[in-house]
């Protein structure tokens, strides 16, 4: 079981991890309790990105991993550990797909004798015998059109469980700027509602005093 040192005492225990699940999602983060840094390897967690187990983590290294944070973007496994990495990556996307547009492939020779090939977009050179050139425009290509809806998603890359990723925030990001969404009452008054009707003051009239 993992084990965790508490401040002031530093007395080491063993620990549940379904408390160091509430340690790490609590405010405080790592800051109430500490992991014991022994170097014991005895924590695998999920990777909610590469949907895969990693590899088995010393106690104190999976506690800092399952605080980690990354901005990712939706239609591929790009992410970032900073925000706006993903708008960055779009830009990237289309400047790609500039460049490549009618680019293709020729093949050269190198000093050795090995086929290999050339794209005339980038300049890069690709072994021919893996096709690696033919994937290289492949992708570039069907980038822009995988890449038409996008949101950044704000989430925890690792967990204990593969139950799902942990996200924090999503932001969608339309012709490579993002928006934020509003929900809720408000949201008609940001998408510009008809004003309410004023209303209509009553004016009370005042008796006629009676004749004698």
């Amino acid at each position: 079981m993992p084990r965790i040192l508490e401040p002031g005492t530093w007395q080491e225990r063993e620990v549940s991890e379904e408390t160091i699940r509430q340690l790490v999602d609590s405010p405080q983060g790592g800051q109430v309790f500490k992991p014991a840094h022994d170097g014991a390897a005895n924590m695998r967690l999920w990777d909610a990105v590469d949907a895969a187990w990693g590899p088995v983590l010393p106690d104190y290294q999976a506690m800092f991993s399952l605080r980690m944070v990354v901005y990712k973007c939706s239609a591929c496994r790009f992410t970032t550990a900073f925000e706006g990495g993903v708008e960055k990556h779009l830009t990237k996307i289309k400047e790609n797909a500039q460049q490549h547009t009618g680019a293709s492939l020729k093949e050269a020779m190198d000093a050795r004798g090995e086929p290999y090939t050339v794209c005339t977009g980038c300049g890069g050179s690709f072994r021919l015998r893996k096709l690696q050139g033919q994937r290289h425009l492949q992708e570039i290509r069907e980038a822009p059109k995988v890449h038409g809806t996008v949101e950044e998603v704000t989430m925890k890359r690792y967990s204990i469980d593969p139950s799902g990723p942990v996200v924090l925030k999503r932001r969608p990001i339309l012709n490579g700027k993002p928006t934020e969404v509003t929900t809720g009452p408000s949201a008609s008054l940001v998408e510009g509602s008809s004003p309410g009707r004023k209303r209509k003051r009553h004016r009370r009239r005042s008796k006629e005093p009676a004749s004698g």
